[in-house]
């Protein structure tokens, strides 16, 4: 079954790369995924280095949807909202869909297992399932392990999300 969205006037379908864009940056959409189940997308810019599952946060702060990596090591990616690549949009000139809401495989490093909240991780797009030692790695509000690493496949896990967000708040 491919992936369906059901609100009007939609271009595309979450898999899908545009090397131009086809929709209003920030339009949210609904629909059902692949294996049937209800999620919804938002469709922006996209970024650098970005895989199907990678962790983004998206810089609303301008209207333009552009997303970035979520690091650790980048403060700009710490506060705001965050949502799963379904795609490599993977440059500043391309545009794709990022899931917000629903079950959706997503980067996770190795050992993470399932029933646990996600957490930003130094490693660009993925998530863990335990904070690390540093005092500005924060939860990922929103976002929680459904599955262990390597489920669907290798370097990924899935997960259910609910409009995910990060709050900036460290502990130090």
């Amino acid at each position: 079954m491919a992936a369906y969205i059901f609100t009007p006037g939609v271009n595309g379908v979450p898999a899908d790369v545009h090397s131009v864009q086809r929709n209003p940056l920030g339009l949210v959409c609904e629909g059902f995924d692949a294996l049937g189940l209800y999620g919804k997308w938002i469709y922006a810019k996209g970024v650098a280095s970005t895989v199907q599952g990678s962790f983004v946060a998206l810089d609303v702060t301008v209207s333009t949807y552009d997303t970035a990596l979520l690091d650790t090591d980048v403060a700009a990616t710490q506060i705001g909202r965050v949502a799963v690549a379904m795609a490599a949009v993977d440059a500043t000139t391309e545009f794709g869909f990022y899931q917000i809401y629903g079950q959706v495989p997503g980067l996770s490093l190795a050992a993470a297992t399932d029933t646990k909240n996600a957490f930003a991780t130094a490693t660009a797009g993925s998530v863990d399932d335990a904070p690390l030692a540093e005092p500005s790695v924060g939860i990922v509000n929103g976002a929680f392990y459904l599955s262990a690493v390597d489920t669907p496949v290798s370097g990924q896990a899935y997960f259910l999300l609910n409009h995910p967000y990060m709050t900036g708040i460290s502990m130090d």
